[in-house]
């Protein structure tokens, strides 16, 4: 989330969230290098759903680096380095002209490099790459980051990276729903979370500032949703 207006084509980014910025980056910056050096990994395939046009201002005016020009820099030349292995990012928003800019500034593709760019909803993203997995994605690891600009969260369209080998990053604002949840009227803003959260608006008042009780019923979500009941699945929440 940034402090300016979400549909500014160059948003003002906040302290938090330059900060994610370099969090995301340098869990990519390991996690790609830990990958390629396993033998069963064919390679690995980025998603940022959510992307932005990946430049920022801080408050001072000077240009920043979103998450996808970071994370796309590292990825290219990681891959200088793993010529055996394939890359494949995915980067979409649904402002075109956003993407238009970040097209521009992003890494020359390569043979095993592939960089697709997309103007649609997101979750009709992660459908279409979801329904792809057998037949483009077999042993490859993917890392999906889901930063929506609000509470909401379309789990069916997510259903099949929980079910997959990889990991998810969900930027989720649960103070945005404790500060909202309590007060929404509107049926369309009701049915948002309790999409969300899989249950009623009436229990989702019941928690009050509750934020365990909050994070406690995405975590079970996501469990139920992997369909793994044993064996090595992770699912951590933390803030910043």
């Amino acid at each position: 989330m940034t402090n300016s207006k979400k549909n500014d084509l160059i948003s003002v980014a906040s302290p938090h969230s330059i900060k994610k910025f370099e969090l995301i980056s340098e869990y990519v910056k390991a996690w790609i290098n830990i990958l390629m050096l396993n033998k069963k990994c064919r390679g690995i395939v980025y998603i940022d759903c959510m992307s932005n046009s990946g430049v920022y201002k801080n408050d001072k005016g000077k240009e920043i680096e979103g998450t996808p020009l970071r994370v796309s820099e590292i990825i290219a030349e990681a891959m200088t380095r793993y010529t055996d292995k394939q890359a494949y990012i995915y980067f979409n928003d649904l402002d075109s002209k956003k993407i238009d800019l970040l097209r521009t500034r992003l890494p020359k593709q390569t043979g095993n490099l592939t960089i697709y760019t997309e103007s649609m909803d997101a979750n009709v993203l992660l459908r279409k790459i979801g329904s792809q997995f057998s037949a483009m994605f077999s042993n490859m690891h993917f890392l999906l980051v889901y930063d929506p600009y609000d509470a909401h969260i379309e789990w069916d369209a997510m259903m099949p990276f929980l079910k997959n080998w990889g990991e998810i990053i969900i930027n989720h604002m649960v103070s945005d729903t404790i500060r909202a949840v309590k007060i929404a009227k509107k049926p369309e803003v009701i049915e948002k979370y309790e999409e969300t959260y899989q249950t009623t608006i009436d229990e989702l008042i019941s928690f009050g500032s509750d934020r365990n009780a909050f994070e406690q019923i995405i975590e079970q979500i996501i469990i139920d949703g992997s369909g793994r009941k044993e064996g090595r699945y992770y699912v951590a929440s933390f803030p910043f």
